[in-house]
């Protein structure tokens, strides 16, 4: 069975790198995605160790690439129901600027490799 996310997407706000018990830097953050219309979906990204890195000291607004998979959260709230929540459990990440009137490049003849 397949489990694999790819997104892109701007961040809502500055991620915040912390450090758990163990010594493991995470960080929890959430992208806003382009939908239908003026619409955006928002998605929360968890990320641990090495995919962290790309995101310390990124901030809002910075177009980000997830590559992860979906995970499910079950809990019970203070009423005894229980709660689920889906995120995207971050492999890689990396960042990068794009500007919506940056033209695509065309190539050359010369530069197509057949």
């Amino acid at each position: 069975m397949i489990n694999r996310v790819v997104i892109e997407g701007r961040l809502v706000a500055d991620p915040e790198v912390k450090t758990s018990k163990s010594g493991k830097d995470y960080s929890k953050f959430n992208i806003a995605v382009n939908s239908y219309g003026d619409k955006a979906e928002y998605f929360t990204i968890m990320a641990w160790d090495k995919a962290v890195e790309p995101i310390a000291g990124a901030s809002k607004g910075q177009v980000v690439v997830v590559d992860g998979r979906l995970q499910q959260n079950v809990w019970e709230d203070k009423d005894g129901n229980k709660r689920y929540d889906v995120q995207v459990a971050a492999y890689a990440i990396s960042t990068h600027a794009r500007s919506s009137k940056a033209a695509p490049k065309q190539a050359d003849d010369d530069e197509i490799d057949f």
